[in-house]
């Protein structure tokens, strides 16, 4: 029987290889939904391959390509660009079912996935009752969660009873890994007064999707490390925001997973050493979905109107939108969590038309000012945002540079760049791959 990491074979060549290349990563600042996928797949027509490191199903990367939307909520974007090869590393877990569904999809619009495609053996699998206690601890009130079954899976792994994408490959090992997970999921599922399920059904659900998943099984470090000796360039996507990081995030309203730098490294499996960039992306503007403290909240029918232009609906679970003017205090915290070399600014279209936009530059609390504040602070709720205004913003959409936005919306990029004390590497303003 083969070991459980050789699925494929690695070229010894690679560790002559004289010119090394790199990885960049590219993650949220916010609390997800700031148009990572887009920024990816702008990106990657650059990179060789683009690996997802953690979350799951719960995320939805929307693409537009000459008109035509893509939601991929597993599958990394940079699978649009022809060439480019992609993987799911060990930081996510894997719904098969929603694999299955976007690979049928990408098929469908003429992409190409066979051979392009990896999954590494140690990524956690969600299955239907991982989905089902999640809906029935959010019903119990929860925070706000997708219903992917994401938590659960991934508390499951922290149980050490997961079962794993290699674990299909060796049927003793996955009854082994199916019979403990139940013994612990049956106790949960009983407790609701759900039915008990069995070894043997489990294990045929999973087994279903073997065909789909036993080709694409290959250890993801070492492909990262093959292409990084090789002299390729390598493309780290993260799911969510840096806000909902599940240690410094604005918790318990958080996901279930590291969406910060340091867990691309331990989410795919590689070395601080070979990190080149760090691509951080955010809204001109702030958007949250669910329960927790948002202190530029708008709650008028400014804030209505910014939800109605951006189109603020969820593209994984189709819930509208918090909308808020941009934060710095958290977005600098975000910036330094993750030591961001490039930050990205998104939808600076969604604001034309306005007369006067709104920045909170810091936070008043109990009579002190902060430039910078943690989202793990139990004070969040209570910061005053301290605002300056800006506009009118003119000269977005049309722009082919920076040159011809309108002084207003120079100005308040200009504020922005000096807050963070660095420059804005790429804006976007429209749903296609047009960054300046």
């Amino acid at each position: 029987m083969r070991a459980l990491f050789e699925y494929r074979y690695l070229s010894s060549i690679i560790d002559k290889a004289m010119n090394r290349g790199y990885v960049d990563i590219v993650l949220g600042l916010q609390w997800g939904d700031e148009g990572k996928g887009r920024v990816v797949h702008y990106l990657s027509r650059d990179y060789e391959l683009v690996v997802r490191f953690q979350g799951g199903a719960n995320a939805g990367h929307t693409v537009y390509i000459n008109g035509e939307k893509y939601v991929l909520h597993l599958v990394p974007t940079g699978i649009l660009h022809n060439g480019v090869k992609v993987a799911i590393g060990p930081g996510v877990v894997l719904d098969p079912e929603v694999l299955s569904e976007e690979i049928q999809f990408l098929r469908g619009a003429g992409i190409d996935v066979d051979g392009r495609l990896f999954i590494d053996p140690r990524t956690p699998i969600v299955f239907p009752f991982h989905k089902r206690e999640d809906a029935l601890f959010e019903e119990k009130g929860g925070i706000g969660s997708t219903k992917r079954g994401i938590a659960p899976a991934y508390r499951d792994l922290y149980q050490r009873f997961a079962v794993r994408v290699g674990d299909i490959l060796d049927e003793s090992q996955l009854d082994k890994m199916v019979r403990k997970q139940l013994e612990f999921n049956n106790i949960i599922l009983r407790h609701f007064g759900e039915r008990e399920l069995n070894v043997s059904d489990v294990k045929d659900w999973v087994l279903s999707y073997k065909n789909i998943i036993e080709p694409a099984i290959l250890d993801v470090s070492l492909l990262i490390r093959e292409h990084v000796l090789q002299g390729k360039r390598v493309l780290l996507e993260g799911a969510q925001g840096t806000l909902l990081d599940i240690f410094f995030g604005n918790y318990p309203y958080v996901t279930s997973s590291h969406t910060i730098a340091g867990g691309a490294l331990v989410g795919a499996g590689f070395g601080k050493d070979v990190i080149r960039r760090v691509y951080g992306v955010f809204k001109a503007y702030v958007t949250r979905v669910g329960k927790g403290p948002f202190p530029t909240e708008l709650k008028d029918d400014t804030g209505e109107e910014i939800a109605s232009k951006g189109e603020e609906f969820g593209a994984t679970t189709g819930r509208k939108r918090r909308v808020g003017w941009l934060d710095i205090p958290l977005l600098k915290y975000a910036i330094w969590i993750s030591g961001v070399t490039h930050p990205v600014m998104t939808k600076l279209d969604v604001l034309e038309g306005f007369r006067e936009v709104k920045l909170a530059v810091s936070y008043r609390l109990d009579g002190e000012f902060y430039d910078m504040i943690t989202p793990a602070s139990l004070s969040l709720e209570r910061v005053e945002p301290v605002y300056e205004s800006y506009g009118p913003f003119e000269g977005i959409k049309n722009a082919e540079s920076r040159d011809a936005f309108g002084e207003g919306v120079k100005e308040y990029i200009k504020r922005i760049e000096n807050l963070i004390e660095m420059p804005i590497s790429s804006i976007s303003k429209g749903k296609e791959n047009d960054l300046i």
